[in-house]
């Protein structure tokens, strides 16, 4: 069976029922799907989190409990940047334990990419999520590598 899912050495590893196989043929147990399922995870709370701020006032008003309004817009920042570290780091790790192919630290590129992209949520001001900023917060749900 391991030998039809063989692909090129380049390709992403598949995720098949708490395994991890790579394109290498060899199969990883956990806790490798755990750690190199943590950047998607962690992207996508940052981009629940942008979505969370771009709607804060709607959610105030109905009383909708985000994760912006239980930190509080100015404590936001610092789980963003916990989370785009904790992200990276995770891809580090990842490579360095063999999880993923070492191609994968050129995702290491992206950080400025990310910060900037977040940077609305990184002020910790609700007038720079509302304000003109607000189109930069919405890319988060675009992939910062073909993001304008």
């Amino acid at each position: 069976m391991v030998r039809y899912l063989r692909r090129s050495p380049w390709a992403p590893p598949r995720y098949m029922g708490g395994l991890i196989h790579r394109p290498n043929g060899h199969l990883h147990k956990p806790p490798a799907p755990l750690i190199v399922g943590i950047p998607n995870g962690l992207f996508t709370l940052l981009i629940l989190i942008g979505s969370g701020a771009l709607e804060i006032d709607a959610c105030r008003a109905v009383g909708k409990i985000t994760l912006v309004l239980l930190v509080g817009i100015k404590n936001t920042k610092y789980v963003v940047y916990a989370s785009i570290a904790i992200m990276y780091l995770s891809i580090v790790v990842s490579a360095a334990l063999h999880y993923l192919p070492y191609i994968s630290l050129v995702s290491l590129l992206l950080i400025p990419r990310t910060l900037r992209l977040a940077g609305p949520l990184l002020s910790g001001d609700e007038n720079v999520v509302r304000g003109g900023r607000w189109r930069e917060l919405r890319n988060l749900w675009l992939v910062p590598s073909v993001s304008g």
